[in-house]
């Protein structure tokens, strides 16, 4: 409210934005302009009258600013992705160490169907299969169905 009435009336001094802008006060006002001034919003001439910036230096300036900030938080959030490499390695690690008990071997397309078969009685969730030939067969599609 401050910096527009500033860009509204240029001739007005503080007492002027005190009664124009009553629910400020005289305290309000000066943490007001200090915050202005610090944001390179108002500035004070050599004689003593306060000047609102130009909008466009204004908004020019606070949009460099959010870019610096988005930019510092987007470092810190690229900057965890060598996590990726030590979380793989990880996981490396525990697939190393896996027992044989803990794999299970499936051969032949019977032994395959018969164990799809019981895993889809308790299965909650749709599974989807892939299948390296380029066509299926009748008896394929049948068995997945």
């Amino acid at each position: 409210m401050v910096y527009r009435s500033l860009l509204r009336h240029p001739e007005r001094s503080a007492a002027d934005l005190v009664a124009d802008l009553p629910i400020i006060g005289d305290e309000g006002l000066d943490v007001v302009l200090d915050r202005l001034i610090r944001r390179g919003m108002v500035r004070i001439d050599t004689e003593d009258h306060l000047a609102a910036v130009e909008p466009e230096h204004v908004i020019d300036r606070m949009i460099t600013s959010r870019l610096k900030t988005l930019q510092e938080q987007l470092q810190e959030v690229l900057s965890s992705r060598y996590l990726i490499d030590d979380l793989q390695a990880d996981q490396q690690e525990g697939h190393g160490q896996r027992t044989q008990e803990e794999i299970t071997r499936i051969e032949g397309l019977d032994q395959v169907r018969a164990r799809i078969d019981d895993l889809t009685f308790f299965t909650h969730r749709e599974i989807l299969c892939t299948q390296s030939a380029a066509a299926l067969s009748e008896e394929a599609i049948s068995a997945a169905r």
